[in-house]
């Protein structure tokens, strides 16, 4: 997953702004290193990919309203 991609699924799925955050809220990864995917400093993982896709999975009426704005 490129780190555009993973920008546009993440925002998508935990609103637009302050969904780094929440990621790394969601999942227990570090802030910064969420933070680096976004911005292509360093690779989106395989299973950092693959938490997206779980996510994206779950109906929206069942996610934790952490997880929206």
């Amino acid at each position: 997953m490129t780190h555009e991609e993973f920008n546009k699924r993440c925002s998508a799925l935990l609103g637009r702004w302050g969904w780094r955050a929440r990621f790394a809220e969601a999942t227990g990864i570090n802030y910064t290193t969420v933070k680096r995917w976004a911005t292509g400093q360093y690779p989106v993982p395989e299973y950092a990919a693959t938490i997206v896709e779980l996510l994206e999975g779950v109906p929206s009426f069942l996610r934790p309203k952490r997880w929206t704005k």
